[in-house]
């Protein structure tokens, strides 16, 4: 392709930079997931991070020619969109901050670069309730750091040179994170966030250098039988169960006193967005509080909810050779699910205008007394592609195989959402997703009876 002059990065260059940075960071998901003990040691960094930047992968691969303005606020929207998990959110509200100082620019100087990523840092940190060093939050502030520091040094800078000594200031931040954070450092690890912004980073800097092109990496994962970090203490380990996720659409949302009122319920909070869409990541006990206080400030969308206890326990189980996951169609006991280490994707529920998460944001028990007094009838909803390839890229990052089995295909079209994820999903070959023919106790029994097997070794 036609390279602009290291001058000006216009949008067509930025778009194959940024791309050959989503690559690489997804050819590393397998590491970041392994070292990822903080906030939680759920290993799902490099997952999330993958998810994530896979979303803007349709706006780079576009072949029409790119207004450098309208590609980012594209891009923005795409991740604000597909953000997953901390890192997910926070890399999105990053990239907010630049779409922001970009506007009708049909491309950067150095100096209008600076400016952006500067712009894009300070809202990657106030996007969260209690921003700490030693996470990806230092390794944005220095590469936004180093890029002010040699424009402000020499306004014509190549910016080739500026984007690869910004990218030796990450690699240098990212190696410091364990001085930074106690958790890290006993673990003997660097903060995985701050490390796959490394990687995005290295990505952009190498084809700027030299035109150094990423592929799309065959898997995203390389499974070579090294364990996650076995690493739990009580300053990394959560008060609370579920990793918890919404979208809020509104005119005018009130971002300070949506901020506080979710502050008061849980920890991990980042809020991230505009005024008009803002996406929430928080960490709470029960995730229908959360979407409750999101109902207050506008419009509730894209609910879902993590048992982020129940993937601590199976990534730090090495004795299990493949994954059991279901979804909420199947009535399982509690005390099944905790002992056979099962996994379950939601089905929706709505009643007139409220709409829950199965089992999740409500219960069975409430469910009941809801269909008793509620003058709506309920309706449910298959879980959407999307709900099953998270859980499907967090599993097969950790274990030989992944058996889904779901309610029959006779009723519901959750199994072809399970099948369409499974095909979308880096490991597909090892994603086995079987119709269950049965629904509620029959499926059940069939998910309970699969999870013994992988429970005794089969």
């Amino acid at each position: 392709m036609s390279r602009t002059s290291n001058k000006y990065l216009d949008g067509d260059t930025l778009a194959v930079a940024l791309t050959c940075g989503i690559h690489r960071v997804i050819g590393e998901q397998e590491l970041l997931n392994r070292i990822n003990v903080f906030p939680v040691a759920d290993s799902d960094t490099g997952t999330n991070l993958t998810l994530s930047l896979s979303s803007a992968l349709g706006v780079l691969t576009t072949t029409d020619e790119k207004h450098l303005g309208t590609m980012l606020a594209a891009i923005a929207d795409a991740l604000l969109d597909g953000a997953r998990g901390n890192s997910g959110a926070i890399v999105a509200q990053f990239f907010q901050g630049i779409s922001d100082s970009t506007a009708e620019l049909t491309r950067f100087t150095t100096y209008t670069f600076s400016k952006a990523v500067s712009n894009g840092s300070e809202y990657a940190h106030d996007a969260l309730s209690q921003p700490r060093e030693g996470t990806i939050l230092s390794a944005i502030a220095a590469f936004a750091d180093s890029v002010a520091h040699q424009v402000s040094e020499d306004g014509d800078a190549d910016f080739a040179v500026i984007v690869s000594n910004a990218a030796a200031a990450v690699a240098e931040a990212v190696e410091e994170t364990p001085n930074q954070l106690d958790v890290l450092r006993k673990a003997g690890v660097v903060d995985a966030g701050a490390k796959g912004f490394a990687k995005l980073v290295r990505g952009i800097s190498d084809f700027l250098a030299d035109g150094t092109v990423v592929a799309m990496p065959a898997t995203a994962t390389h499974l070579d039988g090294a364990p996650a970090v076995d690493f739990q203490e009580a300053d990394n380990a959560s008060h609370y169960r579920f990793c918890t996720e919404c979208m809020v659409t509104a005119s005018d949302i009130d971002r300070r006193k949506l901020r506080e009122a979710l502050a008061a319920v849980g920890d991990s909070l980042v809020l991230a967005g505009t005024k008009r869409k803002a996406k929430i990541h928080i960490h709470v006990n029960n995730p229908d509080t959360v979407f409750e206080i999101a109902r207050r400030f506008g419009t509730l969308s894209a609910e879902k909810a993590d048992d982020m206890h129940r993937q601590q326990h199976s990534v730090h189980d090495t004795s299990r050779k493949f994954a059991v996951i279901t979804d909420s169609a199947a009535d399982i006991s509690d005390e099944a699910m905790e002992r056979l280490d099962i996994h379950m994707v939601p089905c929706r529920i709505q009643f007139g205008q409220r709409g829950y998460l199965d089992k999740v944001s409500i219960t069975v028990d409430e469910f009941y007394k809801e269909l008793a007094t509620n003058p709506d009838h309920p309706t449910t909803s298959q879980p959407a592609p999307g709900d099953f390839r998270r859980q499907f890229q967090f599993l097969e990052s950790h274990f030989q195989d992944v058996l889904s089995i779901n309610l029959t295909s006779a009723v519901s079209g959750t199994f072809e959402s399970a099948r369409s994820a499974a095909a979308r999903s880096s490991g597909s070959e090892r994603i086995h997703v079987v119709d269950s023919k049965n629904a509620s106790l029959g499926q059940g029994q069939l998910v309970v009876l699969a999870a013994e097997c992988a429970d005794s070794g089969f």
